[in-house]
């Protein structure tokens, strides 16, 4: 189980609109189809190096791990992880990028096994997960999805890192978390 994140040199997006950031904290579990309103998001980069590299970016981050995928990561990741959730467009003066929503929440942590952090003003809401292990049988054929009750974090199983790494895909670093034995 692996979980995505942006490799370095690459950029951040950011919302154009103030109001807009609170798209990401109202998404829960269910597909928004045609009632997405599409944003306006601007590429931030962290220096003139990052900027010169920007039109080979495949893949940026929206903060807290949510990922952003240009044209040709859609085109090559679009039809194994949208049964999975979806790809919403948003509004990039450098080219079209779409924003990965996994709507597929499953209950798939080894509660007992794993090492889990809850909220003190809410017991049973994970905060944190220090150590992962996973249940094979909830996963099932699961390429991508989310925890319920966990953290807003996109996790991939090794067909979608290894579709990754047999494409010319830049921008995209996995950090394995937990192997099944």
């Amino acid at each position: 189980m692996f979980k995505l994140y942006t490799s370095d040199g690459y950029a951040f997006v950011n919302y154009s609109e103030t109001a807009d950031y609170e798209i990401s904290w109202t998404l829960n579990d269910r597909k928004l189809g045609d009632t997405w309103r599409v944003p306006n998001v601007t590429t931030v980069y962290e220096n003139e190096e990052d900027r010169r590299f920007a039109s080979y970016k495949t893949s940026d981050s929206l903060g807290m791990g949510q990922c952003i995928f240009s044209q040709k990561a859609v085109d090559i990741l679009g039809t194994a992880l949208e049964p999975h959730g979806e790809l919403l467009p948003l509004n990039n003066a450098n080219g079209p990028e779409c924003y990965l929503f996994l709507a597929n929440k499953i209950d798939a942590l080894d509660l007992d096994r794993s090492d889990v952090k809850y909220f003190p003003s809410a017991p049973s809401r994970i905060m944190a997960i220090r150590k992962h292990v996973f249940l094979e049988d909830a996963i099932g054929g699961c390429l991508a999805f989310r925890l319920n009750g966990g953290p807003m974090v996109n996790f991939f199983t090794k067909p979608v890192a290894d579709l990754v790494s047999q494409s010319d895909l830049a921008g995209f670093s996995f950090q394995l978390l937990w192997e099944s034995t």
